[in-house]
């Protein structure tokens, strides 16, 4: 008898657009009965990781198709207080959402035959810390520090030190599942090849400072991509949108099942073209 062919998935960041990710997931795993054997995941892809690599995909589109609202994930702040508490965003919800589906110990009794890892950045030493599905203590808040982006959001610590967003470094977390060699790899990537043009130069600070994070995340997310197709090759399967999916912060339900639909869509297309 063969043996079984081990599937990875890798899930990039991308704030609600993680809806696309979980569109193709449900694809996979719902149409195609793929199950994973090993799950990569940064921010959004954070949090999508665990119930991934559980095959608890209906837990997944609870929160992604439509299931939460702007006042469950962030607490927004006017301009004054904003630059008095240092965010824009409290993250109290989004803390509350991470904790409420969140299953560390079923995700250790799936170790080692299913991992998931996700990755944050310790704002300190400027450095990639991973965190395994096996470090039962660590791997909640390992989910949040992944999720929380710097000046967006509220701070996370982790053993004392400042931590943040996984996709400072790493858009999409091939690394740790290379280490695991897998015979296939989905790249689930929550944005296009590259930033649509602007109609006009960007006006106002944030809308500039905004304009460079996008440049910036893409530039780091083609380098990771050209990464891990040059070390998987024909094993990897990259689903991405076809469009920019829109403002990553805002968690409107109707634009996230549209969304979500449209990580079905395209997930179907490239498993039958």
């Amino acid at each position: 008898m063969d043996e079984k062919k081990r599937v990875g998935a890798v899930i990039s960041g991308g704030g609600r657009n993680g809806a696309f990710a979980v569109g193709a997931l449900y694809y996979l795993m719902s149409e195609k009965g793929v199950e994973f054997d090993v799950v990569s995941g940064t921010s959004t892809g954070a949090l999508i990781a665990g119930p991934a690599i559980r095959g608890d995909i209906e837990l997944l589109n609870d929160i992604y198709r439509g299931g939460v609202c702007q006042s469950d994930v962030l607490d927004e702040r006017v301009l004054p207080m904003a630059l008095l508490q240092g965010a824009f965003n409290g993250i109290d919800p989004l803390v509350g959402l991470v904790r409420k589906y969140t299953d560390a110990t079923a995700l250790g009794h799936l170790w080692p035959k299913k991992k998931a890892v996700v990755t944050y950045v310790d704002m300190v030493l400027g450095e990639v810390r991973r965190c395994w599905s096996n470090n039962h203590a660590q791997w909640t808040d390992a989910v949040i520090a992944s999720s929380v982006m710097p000046v967006l959001m509220d701070p996370w610590e982790i053993e004392g030190r400042m931590v943040g967003d996984g996709g400072l470094i790493d858009v999409i977390p091939f690394a740790p599942l290379l280490k695991e060699d897998p015979d296939r790899v989905f790249a689930l990537v929550n944005f296009p090849e590259k930033p649509e043009p602007l109609e006009a130069s960007p006006e106002g600070v944030l809308k500039k400072a905004a304009r460079a994070v996008d440049i910036m995340t893409y530039e780091i997310a083609r380098n990771d991509l050209e990464d891990g197709a040059w070390r998987l090759g024909n094993r990897l399967r990259v689903i991405r949108p076809d469009y920019e999916l829109g403002d990553s912060l805002e968690f409107d339900p109707a634009e996230m099942t549209r969304i979500w639909q449209h990580g079905f869509d395209v997930a179907e297309r490239v498993m039958t073209s």
